[in-house]
């Protein structure tokens, strides 16, 4: 799934939030994502993070697509 699918980045966002509905992986990643931006990891940490899995798209700043990420999940 490409954000060029998608009118604009929020709606991208609220799709890929959507998407984790199976067997309480939405609470899975909500933790995972409140555990590394709980401010013990600076964006150059979330960087190496992000890189180290090997990603289609360079995003900067990290932090912020994690954030709205996050909120997706609500």
């Amino acid at each position: 799934m490409s954000d060029i699918d998608y009118p604009d980045f929020y709606e991208w966002i609220q799709v890929l939030g959507r998407g984790n509905d199976h067997q309480g992986e939405r609470e899975i990643v909500r933790a995972f994502l409140d555990e590394i931006l709980n401010g013990n990891y600076s964006e150059e940490d979330l960087q190496k993070i992000y890189r180290s899995a090997g990603p289609e798209y360079q995003m900067t700043p990290i932090r912020y697509f994690l954030e709205k990420l996050r909120e997706a999940q609500d």
